[in-house]
């Protein structure tokens, strides 16, 4: 069954890094460290390209204030990327970036624009220099705002989807943490789950917006930092269910450090496979990595990007993880044709003898599944998502969560043992790469995976006669 699902076009699913080619300097603290001569080039973007990514988002490499476009970074960096072959370029205007970031909207009585028509007009100036250019795609929002700012972001996203509606919005939100972190962050009342919702929830309001974004980083040291982690991944991908919307994420490709300790790693490939096969399974529509070169440091909290913690490092060479993620990415492209054809129905789990990840797994939710009737595990602790298509056929995501760095575990195989409905006789499953036919014997799939690993299974609409 799974050879009649086909993409709607080889670029609908958008795939990027934060921190791009940049001209040769990085930042670190209020200085600018020059190490190489500037890497926005063809042959940078191609290299870019070839790791998997097809959309470039400029971020400050090409930040445009107005200035003469002719002779702008903006324009050189479109011009460099689509003459790599990447069509899809977001611009960081910083006009529009700073309108993103004011409290409680921007229109109206005492604020910066009178009435809708005058903020359309403004917008219409901003996006008039590069608009037409080939290889322009969208605009970039403010990182990770506080729900205050989203009334001003609603303003803002409606303006340009009236001046340009093709126009792409990239705004990405927070994830989910402590309530220490997420106070200030979330609207007031409820439990911390409830407060997420409403964070969530609000943003479509405000803004109309059809996809959520969000970035979260569980590769951690400190594993307790993460314990909501598959928790908000079942929270963000329910909310796109209610309200119809399409799930996007950011993934994690760096490592970070705060005052002396050690705060994110690198992943590992076992690490970035179970990452991407993690997050696919929650129906993702966009994948994006942070980042693809050094981000530098900044003044929040100590923060520090070592060189080595990225994709490329400062001079733009490639490294070690640079073919991890492109691996990676490979994988995803090789699910797409079915995969995206597939939205998020729920997700459970369940734990063997002990689990690596059970603090994670006591925060989730155990939803019901349509087709499967029971499961069990032998050992550690399995995850099951379950997606849907428009023909109603289901899509089983099952992975194995055990922690890939458990040396004593590294070459253990978990087994899974999922029983269908009796209507259930024939699946199709992926694993390593491959889409097979499996015939069921008493309905039943016995799944045997190393740490780490997941398998699809396909089945048809036959199974809910």
């Amino acid at each position: 069954m799974y050879e009649k699902y086909k993409l709607e076009n080889e670029g609908c699913f958008d795939i990027y890094a934060y921190a791009p080619p940049n001209n040769g300097t990085i930042q670190y603290g209020k200085k600018f460290i020059r190490y190489s001569d500037d890497l926005r080039t063809v042959k940078s973007y191609k290299d870019y390209l070839n790791c998997g990514f097809n959309v470039l988002m400029a971020q400050t490499t090409a930040t445009y204030k107005g200035e003469d476009f002719k002779t702008s970074n903006a324009k050189l960096v479109l011009d460099n990327a689509y003459k790599a072959g990447i069509k899809k370029v977001i611009l960081l205007d910083d006009r529009i970036g700073h309108l993103s970031h004011v409290k409680d909207g921007i229109v109206g009585k005492d604020k910066q624009f009178k009435n809708t028509k005058e903020l359309d007009k403004y917008i219409s100036s901003c996006l008039a220099p590069y608009k037409d250019h080939p290889a322009f795609y969208g605009v970039q929002f403010w990182d990770e705002p506080h729900y205050y700012y989203f009334k001003s972001m609603g303003e803002l996203y409606r303006s340009i989807k009236r001046v340009r509606p093709e126009t792409y919005i990239q705004s990405n939100l927070l994830p989910l943490d402590t309530l220490r972190w997420m106070d200030e962050r979330y609207p007031k009342g409820g439990t911390l789950i409830e407060r997420r919702e409403k964070y969530l929830n609000l943003w479509l309001d405000e803004t109309g917006a059809d996809y959520i974004l969000y970035d979260d980083y569980p590769f951690s040291p400190a594993r307790d930092n993460k314990i909501y982690y598959l928790r908000c991944l079942q929270t963000s991908a329910d909310v796109c269910k209610k309200r119809k919307v399409k799930f996007c994420f950011v993934a994690q490709s760096f490592s970070m450090t705060i005052g002396k300790n050690n705060y994110y790693y690198v992943p590992t490939e076992k690490e970035a496979l179970f990452q991407v096969h993690l997050l696919m399974g929650f129906g993702l529509k966009s994948l994006s990595y942070f980042t693809y070169m050094p981000h530098g440091c900044s003044a929040l909290e100590g923060e520090f990007f070592p060189l080595d913690g990225a994709l490329c490092n400062e001079k733009g060479e490639k490294m070690p993880q640079y073919f991890i993620v492109k691996k990676a990415i490979k994988e995803v492209k090789k699910l797409l044709p079915v995969i995206y054809n597939f939205n998020y129905v729920g997700s459970t789990y369940e734990v063997g003898s002990f689990s690596t990840w059970l603090k994670p797994l006591d925060f989730c939710l155990k939803d019901k599944m349509h087709l499967i009737e029971s499961f069990k595990v032998d050992k550690e602790g399995v995850f099951i998502n379950e997606l849907v298509d428009k023909e109603i056929n289901y899509l089983y995501r099952v992975i194995n969560v055990t922690d890939t760095n458990v040396k004593e575990l590294e070459n253990v195989f978990q087994k899974t043992e999922i029983k269908f409905n009796k209507n259930i006789k024939v699946i199709d499953v992926y694993k390593k790469g491959k889409w097979e036919t499996v015939e069921l014997k008493n309905n039943t799939y016995v799944a045997s995976l190393l740490p780490g690993q997941a398998i699809y299974l396909l089945t048809n609409k036959g199974g809910l006669k």
